[in-house]
């Protein structure tokens, strides 16, 4: 989106009652794929008419302790789900390698 410190985002709900209004960038964080967008929470409650729920975290956790945690956590029915970086990593390497083999993303992310 080529947005800098300091420019306005049009945010618009697709949900309920689909809201639209417009929000400060405030930092540019460098995510995994380049495609998320945070909010303080209490601040898009306001704007949505909303009370505050959290809807996400992100947890850093001991590499020993991984597996015993997303068991737990995949257990736990309040919880959607649970996305391991390092498995979407090895999943985006995965698919680059078959396209690269490949040489076309269709087939690679087409499977027919």
């Amino acid at each position: 989106m080529d947005l800098q410190v300091g420019d306005r985002v049009e945010v618009a709900s697709l949900e309920g009652r689909r809201n639209v209004f417009t929000l400060p960038v405030t930092a540019i964080v460098d995510d995994l794929l380049g495609l998320g967008a945070f909010v303080e929470r209490r601040a898009l409650s306001r704007h949505l008419g909303e009370s505050a729920a959290i809807n996400g975290v992100h947890l850093r956790i001991d590499t020993r302790m991984a597996e015993p945690m997303y068991r737990r956590l995949k257990r736990l029915p309040a919880i959607g789900s649970v996305i391991v970086r390092s498995a979407v990593l090895a999943s985006i390497g995965n698919t680059l390698w078959a396209c690269r083999k490949k040489r076309s993303w269709r087939q690679a992310l087409c499977r027919r």
